[in-house]
């Protein structure tokens, strides 16, 4: 059994260092859309687009817990910008698929690219070993967040 205040401590470090690595993220996001000259949602398509591959209209919205009809402007936004394409779903033509164009992809590789030199950065003051003792700390709470419920739902992953 862990001890009572060995766990106290790590939910106050769950606590406190999650939000701050959220913020970091999402403030980094920000700051690469807007040089890539789109808003921080159109590159939360992208990315989403880029992990999960072709998605439905309503399925972004949900994947970003977004109303349909945010999403849909957005889209339109990315389509003019010619990173995202539509088409109908062949055999449902309500359903409206979406997936990205290689300008979209262009975007991504260049977030991508960005990021990897920040964490990179980031990490430069650690040696080897402290290196892999980070990400098998990562990977583990990986794990554990994937893991995580609300009642008997699991949390939402976007």
């Amino acid at each position: 059994m862990v001890d009572q205040d060995l766990m106290d401590q790590a939910q106050a470090e769950f606590t406190r260092v999650l939000p701050r690595v959220y913020r970091r993220v999402q403030s980094f996001r920000l700051q690469v859309a807007r040089e890539l000259g789109i808003s921080r949602a159109q590159m939360e398509v992208i990315s989403l687009l880029s992990r999960k591959g072709r998605l439905s209209l309503t399925e972004v919205a949900q994947a970003l817990v977004l109303a349909k009809s945010n999403i849909t402007i957005t889209v339109d936004q990315l389509v003019a910008l010619g990173c995202v394409a539509k088409q109908h779903h062949p055999s449902n033509r309500r359903i409206v698929l979406l997936e990205l164009t290689s300008q979209g992809e262009e975007f991504q590789g260049q977030f991508r690219a960005r990021f990897r030199k920040l964490v990179i950065d980031g990490l430069s003051g650690l040696n080897g070993e402290e290196i892999a003792v980070l990400v098998q700390g990562l990977q583990r709470l990986g794990s554990l967040v994937d893991k995580m419920t609300f009642g008997d739902q699991p949390l939402h992953e976007g």
